[in-house]
């Protein structure tokens, strides 16, 4: 086998299987537009707005302007998935300082759109005559480039688009491998080879074409997604988007940029209910919180289902190199108290192991990392005990004891915990952790008058 034939091959398949996703395209000939940020401003009188062809360029540097179209389902689009596609001649640069965009449709907020996400499923089973009233408000960016702002609806052929992605995992896979380990390249390439083969790109669309994907995609399944090898590596994936606080831009546009990510979170889940995102920073859900309320309660919603999951004490991702060890405690408590309050979440130090360490004037003078079993452990003793017997050990490596702090657990002083750090470890009742602690109390007595 010619591997580097059959992979430029494949790759060239791919390409024409992309341009094959959407057909049948009508571009939008024109918006009604408003310059400002001015939040609802899609619910005025739109008549005073003014009209500006599709395509016309807007040279703006952190600015805002509304967009506003209606749309009108054509006969040809009937029982078809339709989508509604936004470009703005940015496509392929770096999404951070380029143009977003937040999309409403019937005046209902939906999800955020940019240079990575520039399609919204209008709807999954088309009737011709349906009108959509589509109004986006779009944020420049800072590359103060010129941007062309155009829109088209468009059908999407799902699953042309299925195998798109069946086939570009093995070949993105293939095209690493080639150099570093030539034999699973090959052995890629030669179980993708059947799918490629079967493809039937002479008359595009037609029922021959259709069954043809529908075979290529059957044995990408089973040679790729079906059979499991026993040794392999098994990865998970979560969705994530970091968002920095304060960097290239200012904090006014984080607060509209985190409505605009959990937007298209929420999309995302409502979309496909096996999808699971993972967030931290718990100042980002306190932006959601103070500027949409109910973007807010579907997030502690989804919070209670387990499809999304809630990371990090810390009140955000702060530098760690300049502030001193006060500033990333408080960090850390603020997080977590803000967590436990809004979520009823907290956090545990470790859970596969548990790390201690005594500390005088700034100097580790003992640490020592045990393996525990927290997670799979449900008595509450135990959890307590491991722990206090972890600080005990600590502590006599050291002539006294000023302050024991764990990360996301909160601040002890003379083994007390206080108000603002007393929760249960994971999910037990603060009834048990108090009669543990009852039960510990002459040694917790034996401590304080070391002291």
């Amino acid at each position: 086998m010619n591997t580097g034939f059959e992979l430029e091959r494949a790759e060239r398949l791919l390409k024409d299987i992309r341009a094959l996703i959407y057909s049948k395209p009508v571009c939008v000939s024109s918006f009604r537009i408003k310059n400002g940020a001015q939040a609802d401003a899609y619910r005025e009188d739109l008549h005073e707005w003014q009209v500006s062809p599709s395509g016309s360029v807007w040279i703006g540097h952190d600015q805002y302007r509304w967009y506003q179209t209606k749309i009108l389902i054509p006969d040809t689009y009937n029982h078809h998935f339709v989508v509604f596609q936004l470009s703005t001649g940015r496509e392929g640069q770096w999404d951070a300082t380029n143009p977003q965009m937040l999309l409403y449709v019937g005046q209902k907020l939906m999800q955020g759109m940019d240079v990575n996400h520039s399609r919204f499923l209008l709807t999954n089973n088309a009737v011709s005559g349906t009108e959509y009233e589509i109004a986006f408000l779009a944020y420049s960016g800072t590359a103060g480039a010129e941007l062309v702002i155009e829109a088209r609806t468009a059908i999407l052929n799902e699953e042309i688009e299925a195998l798109y992605y069946d086939l570009s995992n093995p070949i993105e896979a293939a095209r690493l491998l080639q150099k570093t380990d030539p034999e699973s390249n090959r052995i890629i390439l030669k179980k993708m080879t059947p799918a490629l083969d079967v493809l039937d790109l002479h008359m595009l669309y037609s029922k021959s074409f259709d069954q043809s994907v529908e075979r290529a995609r059957k044995s990408l399944r089973m040679e790729f997604y079906t059979q499991v090898r026993e040794n392999g590596p098994v990865v998970s994936g979560i969705g994530h988007t970091h968002i920095d606080v304060a960097w290239l831009w200012s904090v006014e546009q984080t607060k509209a940029k985190v409505i605009r990510s959990f937007a298209t979170v929420l999309k995302l889940m409502e979309d496909y209910p096996d999808y699971k995102f993972m967030s931290s920073q718990p100042i980002l859900y306190q932006f959601v919180k103070e500027s949409n309320p109910s973007m807010y309660q579907q997030i502690k919603d989804r919070i209670k289902e387990g499809r999304w999951e809630i990371d990090g004490a810390m009140w955000l991702e702060p530098d760690c190199n300049l502030p001193c060890g006060e500033s990333l405690v408080r960090q850390l408590l603020k997080g977590h108290v803000f967590m436990e309050k809004e979520f009823g979440i907290g956090f545990d130090a470790g859970g596969s192991d548990r790390k201690v360490s005594a500390v005088i004037k700034g100097t580790p003078v003992y640490s020592e990392e045990v393996v525990w079993y927290p997670k799979t452990t449900a008595d509450p003793g135990y959890h307590y005990n491991e722990i206090v017997t972890a600080f005990h050990t600590a502590a006599s490596h050291m002539p006294r004891v000023d302050a024991i702090g764990v990360s996301s657990a909160g601040v002890y002083v003379d083994i007390t915990i206080p108000p603002d750090s007393q929760r249960p470890f994971r999910g037990e009742s603060k009834r048990h952790l108090y009669s543990c602690r009852k039960r510990d109390r002459r040694c917790t007595n034996r401590r304080s008058k070391r002291r």
